[in-house]
């Protein structure tokens, strides 16, 4: 009955950065679950989360400072590209959006993943 009750509090949840946030926690949770089973170390969300944010936290700020100047320095590679190209004329690249970051915790995770074994240089693997 009470899980319930939570349950219909969080469906009433109508900012989107609340929508979001559950959505990380969620991602979190199961992130807990997958890394116990991967390490077999006692992994909760509050010993995750600092190792998350201490290896993610830079990418996003730098995303806050560049974003605006990286789309536009796209924009013009691509129109110098296809300067002449029916596909710029076309306005086909006009609207391009560079695709928002992954969260924190796919974007640790993806990189624990994908690229933990490649380097052996030291450096974390979101880098």
């Amino acid at each position: 009955e009470a899980t319930q009750e939570a349950l219909e509090k969080v469906k009433a949840w109508e900012t989107e950065d609340e929508k979001r946030h559950l959505d990380i926690l969620k991602k979190l949770a199961l992130y807990v679950v997958k890394k116990k089973k991967l390490t077999k170390e006692q992994w909760t969300a509050t010993t995750l989360w600092p190792e998350i944010m201490a290896s993610t936290d830079e990418l996003y700020e730098l995303n806050e400072r560049c974003i605006a100047d990286f789309g536009l320095v796209i924009r013009n590679i691509l129109k110098e590209e296809c300067d002449g190209a029916d596909k710029f004329k076309s306005g086909e690249y006009s609207g391009f959006m560079a695709a928002p970051l992954k969260d924190p915790v796919r974007t640790h995770e993806k990189a624990h993943d994908k690229f933990a074994g490649r380097f052996d240089d030291g450096v974390i693997p979101e880098a």
